[in-house]
């Protein structure tokens, strides 16, 4: 209770003594001070749980809604896609784009193959035998080969100084220039494409395409 007690000085004695109010009016000023603490508590508590109830509703408005995951790829698929499937159509592209260039230039894919590889392996030149050995063709159908290619004026065939029973092969300086042209655009594509990728990314890449590369040597040399 608030104050039940105060202090009076009683006349014609010597000490004080204590003099208690009404109950009652001290249980009235106890019960109005806790009502008044109440009501502005209650009134602090109504006004938190709006700022927070704004808040709630202003951040569900801002988030966007969770995206759906995608399909997982199964693993078996992916390699039958990366390894067969993407190697075929890819492989088939190669063999018609190759077959456009040789029309320019009237002669077959295997003349051009051919002679993009001697431009890889112009120093030293190749001789007839080196060529027959390193694209496992025979050495008639090199000799064939070589022959068109000389037609055409791509590839000119010079004896060595020091053998003369050495016969070498090398593109035509001019030829190298054409033959570049008809691939740049190509190469352009191919090198940009590329560029998009991360050096790690790269990396991988080169692994995998190098083991393809040893794959499909091996399996010519066995065909062979």
């Amino acid at each position: 209770m608030l104050f039940p007690y105060v202090v009076a000085l009683s006349p014609g004695r010597r000490f004080f003594r204590l003099t208690r109010f009404p109950c009652f009016l001290a249980l009235t000023a106890e019960s109005v001070a806790r009502r008044f603490a109440l009501r502005r508590l209650s009134r602090i508590l109504l006004l938190s749980l709006i700022i927070l109830v704004c808040e709630i509703l202003s951040c569900q408005g801002k988030m966007k809604p969770p995206e759906k995951s995608a399909k997982p790829i199964k693993r078996a698929a992916l390699i039958q896609r990366i390894g067969m499937d993407l190697g075929r159509q890819i492989s088939t592209a190669s063999v018609f784009f190759h077959q456009s260039i040789a029309a320019k230039l009237g002669l077959n894919v295997t003349d051009t193959r051919c002679f993009e590889l001697m431009s890889r392996y112009s120093q030293p030149p190749l001789t007839a035998g080196q060529l027959a050995r390193t694209t496992g063709l025979t050495t008639g159908a090199v000799t064939g080969i070589l022959d068109r290619l000389e037609k055409a004026g791509l590839v000119e065939r010079f004896r060595d100084p020091s053998d003369r029973r050495k016969v070498f092969i090398r593109p035509r300086s001019e030829a190298l220039e054409r033959f570049g042209r008809l691939y740049a655009r190509l190469a352009a594509a191919a090198l940009k494409h590329a560029s998009t990728y991360s050096t790690k990314e790269l990396q991988l890449i080169e692994h995998y395409l190098e083991g393809n590369l040893q794959i499909l040597r091996d399996q010519s040399g066995k065909l062979t």
